[in-house]
């Protein structure tokens, strides 16, 4: 049987360069002793290499472009905001991210409750109890990240939280504001409205995942 061979999209071109330029970082990092860069470096490896770890587990398969938001907000956050130091250079770039991830995260929890509903999406299913499920799942993800953050701080003495509360709760505010906004995008699709978007995404789950919900 010949293998069929994987489609080169411009996710996965963006996806292996970037995986390229941290390894390189990893490398000049241990090159140079640099024991923070170290860290920094191996710690975006790993978070670039997570969404593709579930992916493969859970068997659930994803549109290209929501795939590509995810791995383009890593490169942007942990490469170009921690690596490269963008959250020093330009003070609007965390406040800019943290709202981009509540919108993303937002979009994943509409995605899951398709997947959890079976891909169903009838008239029985109110609009608005999906809107709150993707709205609350970007919440959650943000009180999350900022706990990671916390305990990175804490065990390993980075400076992620910059020893403010304020900086906490203004990231939270960022993601909810973030998780807001797409999730009254997805309650506008469900009430009818073209959001391209959404659109896409239902489309793609419902054809590429039937075979996770014919059990």
């Amino acid at each position: 049987m010949i293998k069929e061979q994987k489609k080169i999209t411009y996710d996965i071109i963006f996806e292996y360069t970037f995986f390229i330029l941290v390894i390189i970082a990893v490398i000049f990092s241990i090159f140079l002793k640099n024991t923070e860069g170290f860290f920094s470096s191996m710690l975006t490896l790993i978070t670039l290499l997570l969404p593709k770890f579930i992916l493969k587990k859970s068997r659930v398969k994803i549109p290209s472009a929501l795939y590509f938001s995810i791995i383009f907000f890593i490169f942007l956050s942990m490469f170009l905001g921690k690596m490269n130091g963008f959250y020093v250079k330009f003070p609007w770039w965390d406040m800019m991210l943290h709202t981009l991830s509540g919108i993303i995260l937002s979009i994943i929890g509409f995605s899951m409750y398709l997947l959890l509903n079976k891909l169903d999406l009838n008239e029985n299913i109110n609009p608005l109890l999906i809107a709150c499920y993707a709205f609350f799942f970007a919440v959650a993800m943000a009180g999350m990240w900022e706990i990671f953050e916390f305990s990175s701080d804490k065990i390993f003495g980075t400076n992620a939280q910059l020893g403010s509360l304020d900086d906490t709760m203004w990231d939270i505010i960022a993601g909810t504001t973030g998780g807001f906004a797409g999730s009254l995008l997805g309650y506008l699709y469900m009430r009818g409205k073209n959001i391209k978007i959404f659109k896409q995404l239902v489309e793609y789950m419902t054809k590429e995942n039937s075979d996770l919900i014919k059990k």
